[in-house]
This record gives C-alpha cells, structure tokens and sequence, in this order.
C-alpha cells in the first residue's frame, strides 16, 4: 500500500492486476459501497457489462454507472473471487499518475476485517477471502466477534463501534463522533476520502468556525470547490480526535442514507494505523 500525502491530507491506493494486465493503482476506499472502476480502464480491459445503467450518488453529486463482471483479478498478488464491479466515468481518474478506480467495502468485508498501516504502508487481511452473504444483513456497533489479534498489536487509542449494513455487491459503514453542539453524528469512515468533511447544514448546526479556505477538489462524479471550517474539539467513541479543518458541501441526495459527513484519511492517517472490523462492528484507531 502507498500512502501519498500532501499537507494534511492521505490517499491510499494498491496495485491491482486483472488476468495479466497491469499494475493499475486503485484507491483504497472504504467509504465505496461497492468496487469502482473509471470507464476509461474498464474499456481498455473489455469488460463484458453485466447488468443496465442506473443512477449513483457521490458527495454533492449524482452520476450514472453500470455493472460490468470480473472475472479475473488480484491486488498486491493476492487473487480475488470474481465479481461484478461498477463503471463510470470519474474526474481525475486514469492515465498517467492517476488512479483507475475505488477499491470498496464490498470486497474489503468478505476478508471480515482490514488493518491500514500507515506507518509502514501495508494494508493487512486476517484470512482468506470468505463469500458475500446471500441476504442483506446489519452488525449492530461493537456486537460482533473480537476483532482479530493479528490485527492488533499493542495498545489501542481509539475503539468505537462502527454499525455495518452489507449485502451480495455491498458494505457500508458508520460511526458517531461529537462534534460542537451535536453529540451523537453519524460519519462513514471514508479513507478514499483525502479530507474529512461535512454537510453544510449540519456544520451550522454544530456552530462550527468558518474559515477563509477554499479548496477545488474531485469526488467519485464530479469537480468541487469546499468551504473550510475547523472542527474543535471533537471525538470518537468518548476519546478525543486530532484538530482537523473539514471541508463542507452539501450532500445532497447520499444525506438520506443516514450520515451527514465523512471521517476522512487526513485524520485517520494521523494514527499509525487503523482498523475495519466488519464482522465485530468496530472502527480502531491507532491499532498499534
């Protein structure tokens, strides 16, 4: 895993081979429901649709993509069971220097958990890959199994529990952090997020801090310009977060699944390490 940075913000991205074509850098990105590809990539390797279009949503922003399947592919050498992953176009995405998709959720959770090393830029799995469930299904925060020992080594800063809702193509995430006024704000641990960030009328409703920052920016479906605000002093589960500036935008039509912001890499990556444990429902920061 590689870990670039620049000022306060981290994106993590992984080299991915389908068949024997490649290395592509995809982002490691567990704020994505499901695996992503740019459109320009996913015609390069022909990619046999497997499904029609339909409409999708990113921050601030809606897009259409269509499932196309895989059938085979590896990351960092290790083979993935076939799937069908998304296609779209993404701002920023391909050619030289750029990465060529989303590694999401959906395949990080079949490994039931996932560590970041941030410090010495590995991304662990503590098993081989196990099948998707047939049904949609709900880990309630912290109800799960313990968290893998081989993920864990020493002292933990932060544990919170982190409610799971995944499916067959699926896996979503969310936390709730305290943040000004609001105690109780649910986030989804994004670390395909370069910097956190939070819906505009929520920011108000905190009584954040407005900053004279602006900064113009990409998501999954279009190019953004945010407004700054400094977060305070905020936590997660009962512990205290690194300061952070938060980006805002209004999220739009995502808001409705149930998270107002997103906790991104430029916070997380402030700890050596981080762990997703799908199966337990928990988010660990700082795993040792």
């Amino acid at each position: 895993m590689r870990v670039g940075r620049a000022g306060a913000e981290a994106v993590e991205t992984v080299n991915v081979c389908f068949g024997s074509k490649g290395p592509y850098a995809f982002i490691v990105d567990t704020g994505a429901a499901t695996t992503t590809v740019d459109s320009s990539l996913a015609s390069k390797l022909h990619l046999p649709w497997s499904g029609s279009s339909s409409g999708s949503s990113g921050a601030g922003c809606t897009s259409t993509s269509r499932p196309a399947a895989v059938k085979s592919w590896a990351v960092g050498g290790l083979w993935l069971d076939p799937q069908s992953v998304q296609v779209q176009s993404m701002p920023g995405f391909g050619g030289a220097g750029n990465a060529w998709g989303l590694l999401g959720s959906d395949v990080w959770s079949r490994f039931g958990a996932v560590r970041l090393d941030f410090l010495h830029q590995r991304l662990v799995v503590p098993r081989s890959e196990g099948r998707p469930p047939s049904a949609d299904e709900f880990v309630n925060g912290g109800t799960g199994p313990a968290t893998p020992s081989t993920l864990l080594h020493g002292h933990t800063s932060i544990v919170a529990a982190m409610d799971v809702a995944r499916g067959t193509t699926y896996a979503e995430m969310l936390v709730y952090a305290q943040l000004g006024k609001l105690r109780h704000l649910a986030l989804a641990p994004d670390t395909g997020s370069s910097s956190s960030l939070i819906d505009t009328s929520t920011a108000a409703l905190a009584g954040l801090h407005h900053t004279k920052f602006t900064e113009s920016g990409s998501t999954v479906c279009s190019t953004i310009t945010t407004k700054y605000v400094t977060s305070g002093h905020w936590s997660l589960g009962g512990l205290p977060l690194p300061g952070a500036m938060l980006s805002t935008l209004p999220l739009g039509p995502i808001k409705t699944a149930g998270f107002s912001g997103l906790l991104g890499s430029d916070v997380m990556s402030k700890y050596p390490s981080v762990v997703f444990d799908y199966d337990g429902g928990r988010l660990l920061l700082g795993a040792g």
